[in-house]
């Protein structure tokens, strides 16, 4: 799965040590350059590894419900045609 730094930047969730989770718009907004480039560092570095993936799937910032139905069609489809 893959999406735009920017799509992961909006999904971003805070928690403090115990996981519990905190809202805090501010601080995000705030860090958001920080953010960005730290998640563009991170898909560069997987990139090369995700090119060697057959089945791949882009979110495309699409609601949780939709990606993993969509991902179950996928799935299936792929083991059918085996």
């Amino acid at each position: 799965m893959q999406d735009s730094k920017e799509h992961i930047f909006e999904r971003l969730v805070f928690s403090d040590e115990e996981d519990n989770i905190f809202h805090d718009e501010f601080y995000k907004e705030q860090h958001r350059d920080y953010y960005l480039q730290d998640i563009h560092e991170d898909t560069v570095y997987v990139r090369r590894i995700f090119k060697k993936i057959g089945n791949k799937y882009f979110v495309n910032n699409r609601p949780v419900e939709q990606v993993v139905d969509e991902l179950i069609v996928m799935i299936q489809n792929i083991y059918m045609n085996k």
